[in-house]
């Protein structure tokens, strides 16, 4: 063995006997264990150490990773600047997810700015301002005033339904990546949850969790819903997220990879560990089971086979099973395209717009190289989306849209146009996208959607959409 795999298995034994200790305080305690652990394996192979504050502060980093914010204090993080990444970059998505503000691709930052320094971050228009003057700080102190003002407008909407002008009704889901967030998420008026990262049930773990560890930590999420669907997304893992607590294997090009549904086919143990996981929550019949990073018929075929055959050996143990639906991302360019082909094999589709839009521009979403490519509202994009919403109602089954498209303004009117079901966003932008959807005719967002269809660049889609906005809609 190895040092680290030695400390590995010590930590793994430790942890394990505390786990089984009765004394509730006691078996908390494992989880000490393994964090002692995972700090000495980071001294032992020279790793940086995980980012720990100490008082609200913003973080200034070349790169962030899902693995270095999952354990970040966020009641201290104010706001998040990189040097690296894009849009739909995960310190994007996870700053959207806390509602603060997050500036990425600001090519050497890091060597302007130094510990104790004072920022303004705009991150609606990316300004960045070191060491401000102190009109500067009042100016930005009074916007910050009249934002947090427009929050607390639009948190009123939060718990009306989204119905356009002309009485269509759309669904508003969250998208939540940990159990503290549905809190926020049923706070603002979520009408179930849209996207259930489960990423969060190993990524800090350094041993696999057990299926009663996994159930429990989702039973903290599903039981607050009531009767409120939940799509439980199953580990999507690989490309960029790697798990410390699993040996992934180095590819050269990782997002076209082992990753996703591939990942877990090929590790069929800790697939059929969370998927019974998940049916032991399915009682109240409101789960629904949503594969990742699907490409092939094939894939989809053999993964709601595993389900089902899961589903009956919980029964046969006399574990009570509820009604689940089982739906699958579409976020590569074939299953779009081949929606025909999968419908049979699903009750419902969720695109996945982020990964749809990199893969079919082919334009790497964490790149600052090339983040000025990357744009949802491309029309090719669209006209995707169009065909798998065509499809799915022929069959009578529906969509949804989960990637970072449904939070953006200028794209909610085509997607009401497009006739898309479900829109599911951060927790804290739900109530400003039930209030446009509210003030939206959808007649005319169809024609506007047909408009777009036709154009040649996103650059066009949203002048077009600009002008809707400002023609047609007021939510002030």
């Amino acid at each position: 063995l190895s040092a680290e795999e030695a400390v590995m298995k010590a930590t793994r034994d430790i942890a394990a006997i505390f786990e089984a200790m009765e004394d509730e305080y006691m078996k908390a305690r494992a989880e000490d264990i393994k964090d002692l652990g995972n700090q000495i394996i980071d001294n032992l192979t020279g790793k940086p150490k995980k980012l720990s504050l100490s008082k609200p502060s913003i973080i200034v980093a070349k790169e962030l990773l899902p693995s270095d914010t999952v354990k970040l204090q966020k009641d201290y993080v104010l706001g998040f600047v990189t040097e690296l990444g894009g849009v739909t970059s995960h310190v994007s998505i996870i700053a959207r997810a806390m509602g603060v503000p997050a500036v990425v691709a600001v090519t050497g930052i890091t060597n302007l700015v130094k510990n104790g320094d004072l920022i303004i971050v705009n991150g609606y228009d990316g300004t960045i301002i070191v060491n401000p003057r102190r009109d500067m700080i009042e100016y930005y102190r009074k916007e910050m005033e009249r934002d947090a003002l427009q929050r607390e407008k639009y948190k009123m909407v939060g718990k009306l339904p989204a119905v356009t002008i002309d009485g269509v009704k759309f669904e508003v889901g969250a998208n939540i990546g940990e159990p503290s967030e549905v809190y926020i998420a049923l706070e603002n008026g979520a009408d179930g949850i849209g996207l259930l990262r489960t990423e969060f049930l190993i990524m800090g773990a350094t041993a696999m969790p057990s299926e009663q560890i996994m159930a429990k930590e989702l039973s903290k999420i599903i039981s607050k819903l009531e009767d409120k669907p939940v799509i439980v997304r199953v580990f999507d893992i690989g490309g960029d997220k790697p798990i410390p607590c699993m040996e992934l294997p180095k590819e050269l090009n990782p997002f076209l990879g082992l990753r996703g549904i591939r990942l877990l086919l090929s590790r069929k143990d800790l697939f059929m560990l969370q998927l019974k996981a998940i049916l032991r929550n399915s009682v109240k019949d409101n789960v629904k089971i949503m594969f990742p990073m699907v490409s092939l018929v094939e894939e989809i075929v053999e993964a709601r086979k595993i389900v089902d055959s899961i589903a009956e050996e919980l029964k046969s143990e006399g574990v009570d099973v509820g009604k689940y639906e089982i739906g699958m991302m579409v976020e590569t360019p074939s299953a779009a395209i081949m929606a025909d082909a999968f419908i049979d094999y699903v009750d419902f589709f969720s695109i996945g717009t982020n990964d749809l839009t990199q893969y079919t521009l082919a334009v790497d979403r964490t790149n600052e190289h090339v983040a000025s490519l990357f744009d949802h509202l491309h029309p090719s994009i669209l006209k995707l989306i169009k065909h798998v919403v065509k499809v799915a109602h022929e069959h009578n089954k529906w969509v949804g849209v989960c990637g970072e498209i449904a939070s953006d303004v200028e794209a909610v009117p085509i997607l009401v146009g497009l006739r898309v079901d479900e829109l599911s966003v951060a927790p804290l932008f739900i109530p400003k996208i039930k209030a446009l959807i509210r003030s939206i005719n959808y007649k005319e967002a169809k024609e506007l959607a047909l408009e777009a269809l036709k154009l040649k660049t996103a650059k066009d889609v949203r002048k077009i959409s600009k002008a809707f906005l400002e023609q047609k809609v007021s939510i002030s």
